[in-house]
């Protein structure tokens, strides 16, 4: 029976005998040729018995090392994944670090704005109380400085003129001159000279007034902001009246008169009581931090507490707040910390904006409450005789 021969055969019989001619000597490589009775077999045995057993143990071997290669090149993977974990982690730390972080920027704007709605709110309180105060010397309600009418008030005024705010160099220096006829008292001429008709010098230059209405301590401010009010409105009170008078018949429009009276001035000194209530004194929760902010733009120690005040009121604040703060160098290397720390200081920026804005709505309220009183008082005359003519017009068409 004749044996199958196969390409795998013919390779392996042919690597065979490649190897061994190779192998074997030049004398013997005649010998091991296949014409050779017998060489066949020869071969076969050969490759049965030494090649073929090796083949698998060589295949084995291949596959261990490859599959250690593989460990090899896995272990390098994970190593990769685990080192770009790693640095993506370390990132992201790092981002939240500097995102998250807080400036020194920011610390001072949390700081410095803790009691700005409790000043606010104090302020608006003491602006009522003047109001009232105001109001009480209008009507001569019982108890305060005008309760016997314009006669007493202004002999009251006088008298506090001479002993607080007399000057006695005014008038080529001769109130304080004549034992007899001086008007300056002894205890005049101090450092509240004029202040009750210096409202620059007691008002509007100072960020912070010394008053507080809600309590029963009567400080030099407080009197001295009442007797500018007292010469800035109402100079002259009107007359005091028995209540009998008051009652007599016809006598209802003339109290009507004096009610509207009184309604116009209240519009005048309004004004003057937001500006005092927005510079008295505050909580003082602030004064220190403010203190060392405005120490920074190089005021000396012993000039902040006259510069801020004792407790720096709402109007001291919002210009620490709103302008003072930023003629500080340092406010301007802090924007350098983050992006999100610049982002956070913007926010911040808009928050005081606003609130300047609504300050600014509500003077330009006030503002256009005075002009329309103004205009109204500017044509209650023609008004008047308007309706005067409409009336006799009226009693007319009424009798025919």
């Amino acid at each position: 029976m004749m044996k199958k021969i196969t390409f795998r055969s013919i390779i392996l019989r042919t690597s065979l005998m490649a190897v061994l001619c190779l192998s074997a000597p030049a004398a013997q490589a005649t010998q091991l040729s296949l014409d050779r009775p017998g060489q066949e077999q020869d071969l076969n045995d050969a490759l049965n018995n030494d090649w073929l057993p090796t083949f698998p143990e060589m295949s084995d071997q291949f596959s261990a090392v490859t599959m250690h290669q593989i460990f090899g090149i896995g272990a390098i993977l994970d190593a990769k994944h685990q080192l770009e974990t790693q640095r993506l982690l370390g990132q992201l730390r790092a981002e939240a670090h500097k995102n998250y972080r807080g400036s020194e920027q920011m610390c001072r704007y949390g700081t410095n704005v803790r009691s700005l709605a409790a000043t606010e709110e104090l302020g608006r309180v003491n602006k009522r109380m003047l109001s009232q105060v105001l109001q009480q010397r209008l009507t001569l309600r019982s108890g305060s400085t005008g309760e016997r009418g314009r006669y007493y008030d202004q002999r009251n005024r006088f008298d506090q003129f001479r002993r607080i705010y007399c000057d006695p160099q005014e008038n080529g220096g001769t109130l304080g001159t004549g034992a007899q006829t001086r008007i300056c008292t002894d205890a005049a001429g101090g450092p509240r000279v004029n202040n009750d008709i210096d409202f620059t010098r007691l008002v509007d230059t100072r960020l912070t007034l010394n008053v507080n209405f809600t309590d029963d301590n009567l400080t030099n401010d407080e009197q001295d902001v009442l007797a500018l009010a007292r010469n800035l409105y109402s100079h002259e009170l009107l007359d005091f009246k028995p209540d009998d008078v008051l009652n007599r018949q016809g006598n209802d429009v003339n109290v009507l008169r004096m009610r509207s009276l009184h309604a116009l001035r209240s519009v005048a000194h309004n004004s003057f009581s937001e500006i005092v209530g927005m510079k008295s004194a505050g909580s003082g929760t602030v004064s220190t931090f403010m203190n060392e902010m405005i120490e920074e733009l190089g005021v000396p120690q012993a000039d902040v507490a006259a510069y801020l005040g004792a407790n720096p009121s709402y109007f001291a604040q919002m210009e620490v707040l709103t302008r003072k703060m930023y003629q500080n160098p340092t406010f301007y290397t802090n924007l350098y910390t983050s992006p999100e720390n610049l982002k956070r200081t913007g926010v911040a920026l808009q928050a005081l904006q606003l609130m300047h804005d609504r300050d600014r709505y509500e003077a330009s309220l006030r503002r256009e409450m005075l002009l329309s009183t103004i205009l109204e008082m500017k044509i209650r005359e023609s008004q008047e005789v308007v309706e005067k003519l409409i009336g006799g017009r009226a009693g007319a068409n009424t009798r025919q």
